[in-house]
This record gives C-alpha cells, structure tokens and sequence, in this order.
C-alpha cells in the first residue's frame, strides 16, 4: 500500500510532468525502455514551515524530448544540452511549489531556492539522507524519480491531499 506523503508526491509529478513538459505517466509496463544507465538530477531546496530538498532525477533520454515539448522545437532544431538542463530545472521548480503547496497549504510562506543540478545523480539523496517520500514515474519518454527530504516532521495530509 503506497504511504500517502508518497501518493502526493506522485501525483504532484504526474500533473507538474504533463503540465509543464507535456509528458504522460504511464505504467511501468508501456513505458520506453531507457537507454543505458545515464541520469541527470537536479535538487531544489525549501525552507519555512517546512525545510528541505526536493530532489528529481531523470534518465538522460528525457532531456531532449522534454526541451523540445516546452520550447515548441522539433526534431532538427534540438537545443543543446545547457538549454535541456535548464528545461529541467524549470520542471523542478515547478514540482517543488506544487508538492509544497499540497502538504503545507497554498497560504503558507515558503521559500523555494534555485534548483541546481546535482554533480553525482547516482547519490542524488542529499548527504546519505532518507526521503520522507518517494515517486517513481515512467513518462513516455523515460523513467523519472522524485524524492522529497524534510527536515523534522511533516504535517498530516488529509487534508492537503487532492
């Protein structure tokens, strides 16, 4: 059974994924199989009634695809890879404000730093921490995970959750 912090998370990516970047969550069993074992990770601290990171974690076969859907371009005209990494930042951004949002409420003051990208995406976890919360997402284009880790503890969901 999926714990609930794990179900907003979830669906948090999922509507942040389709809305920003127009990539679909499918199940495990439709989605591409990515190629290789190549990720790109981006962290996006927080801080007020809630503190911590929000770390996403892609296989590299999404950044093109999803630069391409944001930006409107097409097959030839494929930004490069700086432009794909900031595309990516965007989606994090994006998804740290809205997951916030659902667990804390959409009044609380929160401050949401800059997303960078992650040096090693294989220890993407923030200084060998435990995420409260976890999603795992295969979009049409490849696999995502999200990790959500707060510092102390996190408010009852019932009634945050959509």
């Amino acid at each position: 059974m999926q714990r609930p912090l794990d179900k907003v998370l979830e669906e948090a990516a999922e509507e942040t994924f389709e809305s920003t970047a127009y990539m679909l969550s499918m199940g495990e069993d439709d989605a591409l199989e990515a190629d290789g074992d190549e990720w790109q990770a981006v962290g996006v601290p927080f801080s007020g009634p809630l503190s911590g990171h929000l770390v996403v974690r892609v296989s590299v076969d999404i950044l093109p695809e999803l630069a391409c859907n944001m930006l409107g371009a097409h097959g030839d005209s494929l930004p490069p890879l700086a432009k794909q990494q900031d595309l990516l930042k965007h989606v994090a951004g994006a998804l740290c404000d809205n997951v916030l949002s659902r667990i804390v409420g959409s009044g609380a003051i929160l401050e949401i730093g800059p997303p960078t990208l992650l040096a090693d995406p294989e220890a993407a976890l923030l200084e060998g921490k435990s995420p409260q919360a976890r999603a795992s997402l295969y979009l049409d284009a490849g696999q995502a995970e999200v990790s959500l880790l707060v510092e102390g503890a996190v408010p009852e969901l019932a009634a945050a959750s959509h």
